[in-house]
């Protein structure tokens, strides 16, 4: 009976407070996590057959739910980590970039992109 006490007193330990505060978890990818390389040829005829998605000089966040590969044709964007960090990465034009999944990120499109 003693130790049915105490596996109850145990578990008790475990219950989380109403409001818990949850600190972030340090496996989140960052932008230090972001691949940006020159393709190689066939890289880029892989890439002619992407859909292409434009955007207009903006800035909005931004969380992947999968990895993203693209080819930038046009523009220019940075990279920030959300919350707001001091890190960013810029990519522009001819650049592949790989975005890992579970990034949370703010976009700052500083020349109209094509991608």
């Amino acid at each position: 009976m003693c130790k049915n006490r105490f596996e109850i007193s145990l578990i008790s330990y475990l219950v989380l407070p109403e409001n818990p505060i949850i600190l972030e978890n340090s496996s989140m990818p960052t932008i230090k996590d972001i691949i940006i390389k020159k393709p190689t040829d066939q890289e880029t005829q892989t890439a002619k057959d992407w859909p292409i998605w434009e955007g207009q000089v903006s800035t909005f966040d931004w969380d992947y739910t999968q990895t993203e590969t693209c080819l930038l044709i046009e523009g220019k964007v940075t990279v920030t980590d959300r919350p707001a960090g001091e890190d960013s990465i810029t990519f522009g034009a001819g650049d592949m970039v790989i975005l890992p999944v579970d990034l949370k990120c703010i976009w700052t499109i500083h020349e109209t992109v094509k991608k």
